[in-house]
């Protein structure tokens, strides 16, 4: 039996800074204990979605690594911070739980928007949805009652105080679905 290889689902991103990342855990623990989502996001996976290539064969990941090289030497380290809560979705049932992406916001749009043309002379399709920076906490929303009152209160209680970092590299991170993390970095591109 000929079996094909399987090609790999692949996205770039910026990695949450780990004390950041163990803040948000924190949150996200108190969080879970009232908001019912089927599926909470591994802390180790957190990050800030760039670009979502999907399925790529082999012979493009050189491409792609050639042209985050170059994207990197334009820039330098990001400053970020996390803070509130929101749903993408219908608000009775939302599909995702994220927390917002605030501080150097124009940056990071230029940063997005630089891969973003230069994947498409690859080939890549271009997203067509304007940019939404976030850091996805949970998905599948699987409660009876509307999560809106409560998302409003766990976001005053817990959410508003900004957790900053400074956003260092971009990754380019393979999917592996049914793992815990998820994500695994292929390769790191540090800012000049």
């Amino acid at each position: 039996m000929n079996l094909a290889p399987i090609t790999p689902h692949l996205f770039i991103a910026i990695t949450i800074a780990d004390d950041v990342k163990n803040q948000v855990e924190a949150r996200a623990k108190r969080l879970r204990e009232q908001a019912p989502f089927r599926k909470w996001t591994h802390p180790e996976d957190l990050h800030i979605t760039l670009k979502f290539l999907g399925a790529v064969s082999a012979e493009r990941i050189a491409d792609i690594h050639s042209l985050l090289s170059d994207t990197v030497e334009h820039f330098s380290p990001i400053s970020i911070s996390v803070a509130g809560l929101g749903t993408f979705g219908l608000s009775t049932s939302p599909r995702i739980l994220w927390t917002g992406v605030n501080g150097e916001i124009e940056r990071l749009r230029a940063l997005q928007s630089d891969i973003e043309r230069k994947l498409e002379l690859l080939g890549f399709t271009k997203e067509n949805r304007p940019y939404s920076p976030h850091v996805t906490l949970a998905k599948q929303f699987i409660g009876v009652a509307s999560p809106e009152e409560l998302l409003r209160q766990a976001a005053e209680a817990d959410w508003q105080e900004p957790l900053a970092f400074q956003a260092l590299e971009i990754v380019l991170f393979e999917s592996h679905p049914g793992k815990s993390p998820m994500y695994e970095a292929l390769a790191h591109f540090p800012f000049i």
